[in-house]
């Protein structure tokens, strides 16, 4: 069985630093599984539009927007953030480089 790195993109490192302790346990123990299965993809999301091409965990109130790389068996987390808030900041974030 081969097993998929996790990588923290700085912004999606700032956010999870943000984040309380408890819900810091519980996202980096559903990431380690995740990294640990055979396919990353049987437990999330992948989404559509506009953000087509990320992939997305559900961890309680909390998202993970995460870009897979199977070639390199990398999951680089990109944002991470209440659901209420997760998407809104990057689209705004995708609308200030185009």
């Amino acid at each position: 069985m081969m097993k998929y790195k996790l990588e923290w993109e700085r912004k999606a490192a700032m956010e999870f630093s943000k984040l309380d302790k408890f819900a810091q346990k519980q996202i980096q123990k559903f990431l380690n599984e995740v990294a640990e299965s055979e396919n990353p993809r049987q437990q999330g999301y992948g989404l559509k539009h506009e953000l087509s091409g990320l992939w997305r965990y559900d961890i309680g109130a909390y998202r993970i927007l995460c870009e897979i790389e199977d070639e390199m068996l990398l999951i680089i987390a990109v944002r991470v953030g209440h659901r209420k808030n997760v998407y809104k900041w990057i689209l705004m974030a995708r609308d200030k480089e185009g």
